[in-house]
Parts: C-alpha cells; structure tokens; sequence
C-alpha cells in the first residue's frame, strides 16, 4: 500500500498536510493467488512466493476453495468458520497491539481485507477518531 500511494502521490499529499501514516504488516503468511488480483501478476507486481493476509485467507488449497465459495454467497463449514475466526481475532489484536505501542493514534484505515480487520479494531477502540473504510469484495 505504501508503493501504490507513494506512485500515485498520495502518499506526497498525506505529507504535506501533516498526516503522518502508518503501514502495518498483516501477522499471517499467505501464498500468491494471481487469480484474486486482476492485472497486478502481469504488470510484474504480485511475483513473491509469500505474503501477508489478515486471517481471512489462510493460503492453502482447501482455504481457496472455502473463499471462492465465500465470494459467491456459500455457506462456510463450521470448520472453516472457527479456523478464520481465529485468524481475524488474532489479526484484531495484532493492530490493537501495534495501537497501544505506538499510542497516540487517530485513525484507522483499511483497504481489502485489511478494511475489515480496521473495522473491528475501530468499533472496539474508542480513542480513534477517525475510520476509513476502502472496500472488502464479498463482505
């Protein structure tokens, strides 16, 4: 996110109104999806063999499918259900974690699955006064 806003100047802008940002890295370690990110793979800028997710997307193949289902309005199994529950909740203490160490903090921002991750964190964080919301596909 830092790279988009930094090419597109908006990163430039933030700067000279005062807006300090910060850009947390999700805590999961996730494998490529080309297929999830349009024209990104053939502009050269999704080639890493791993990244980072928030919890919603566990990587594997089986979590693939249950997202796919996910994204087309499926019901999830009761197993898949509890194993992103625990991803997501771990994600929302990583940034509540990450809010108090580096306090004060105003806003929260999230963008994809990050948005939903802020989303959380905001409705529970009371000191922040500011939230944006960036879109979340199928949520």
């Amino acid at each position: 996110m830092r790279r988009i806003l930094d090419l597109s100047g908006w990163l430039a802008v933030f700067e000279t109104q005062g807006i300090k940002l910060a850009f947390i890295d999700a805590p999961h370690v996730v494998r490529p999806i080309p297929q999830l990110f349009g024209s990104l793979p053939a502009a050269g800028e999704y080639g890493s063999e791993s990244y980072f997710g928030w919890g919603l997307l566990a990587g594997d193949t089986e979590d693939e499918r249950s997202l796919a289902a996910a994204a087309r309005g499926q019901e999830l199994s009761a197993e898949e259900e509890k194993g992103r529950a625990v991803a997501v909740g771990e994600s929302v203490r990583h940034v509540e974690r990450w809010i108090e160490q580096h306090a004060p903090v105003s806003g929260i921002c999230g963008i994809s699955d990050g948005a939903l991750i802020a989303a959380v964190v905001a409705a529970r964080s009371p000191s922040l006064k500011m939230f944006i919301n960036f879109c979340r596909f199928y949520f």
